[in-house]
């Protein structure tokens, strides 16, 4: 009986569990793992920025006025050095001048990859730049500190210049453009010759663009942009993501 309960529950269970399942579910080759979150946190963002010692209010504001890169010797953020590891060993960052960030489903941690990624770059001393693409739910400017507005959509609709909303943070060599207001037509936007203008000004001014989009499964916005990145990095939150969510973001 406990045999078969245990084939059922292995049945039933379709998650992704192991490294060596995602490689065989998907063919990629896998660039690193990121410890486990807390999920009382949603999208792990909150329990990222405690690990780190890097407290806000909710309105991207630090309670503490400590940065992200002064607590880059925390255990958690190794990880991430070791997925810039990954990518400059594989050449990557020589061929692609600008990924995107995605996941299958929302909450699995996509943005406080993004923005603890972009900051171990920008530590080696490449110019970094982070685009939030995610109009509809984007956290970015919370992880970095940085106002909402004006952002990307008022880039878009008023045809400003990459250096009217491209703001340095307290990240050295690290730069964002936030969201900006939220519009009623994102996937409009994202589509917009203007968008691909303003990328290509910064793969111009950067040596590496990173951009946080929605997730794949959620809106069309991540399959927009993926035309107009040189790679996508695809997120599978480990026991969560399950093979056909997996398959078909992919």
């Amino acid at each position: 009986l406990a045999l078969i309960g245990i084939f059922v529950y292995e049945e039933l269970d379709t998650s992704l569990r192991r490294k060596a399942d995602i490689e065989k579910l998907l063919l990629l080759p896998t660039l690193g793992s990121i410890p486990a979150l807390d999920r009382h946190s949603g999208n792990g963002q909150n329990s990222v920025l405690k690990r780190l010692g890097v407290g806000g209010n909710g309105n991207g504001s630090s309670s503490n006025g400590r940065s992200l890169a002064l607590q880059s010797s925390s255990p958690v953020f190794e990880s991430y050095r070791a997925i810039r590891t990954s990518l400059i060993f594989s050449n990557a960052v020589e061929s692609l001048r600008s990924v995107a960030i995605t996941s299958a489903s929302p909450g699995d941690g996509k943005s406080t990859t993004v923005a603890n990624l972009a900051t171990a770059f920008a530590q080696q001393g490449l110019r970094v730049i982070v685009f939030d693409c995610d109009l509809r739910r984007g956290s970015l400017h919370k992880i970095l500190r940085i106002p909402r507005s004006p952002g990307l959509t008022q880039a878009i609709a008023s045809g400003a210049e990459l250096s009217a909303v491209a703001r340095e943070t307290s990240v050295p060599n690290l730069s964002i453009v936030t969201t900006g207001v939220q519009p009623p037509n994102p996937s409009e936007l994202l589509g917009s010759q203007r968008l691909r203008e303003l990328l290509l000004q910064a793969q111009e001014q950067y040596d590496l663009v990173l951009i946080d989009t929605p997730p794949v499964l959620a809106a069309p916005d991540a399959a927009v942009l993926a035309s107009m990145v040189d790679g996508v990095i695809l997120l599978v939150r480990v026991g969560a993501t399950t093979r056909t969510a997996a398959r078909t973001a992919q």
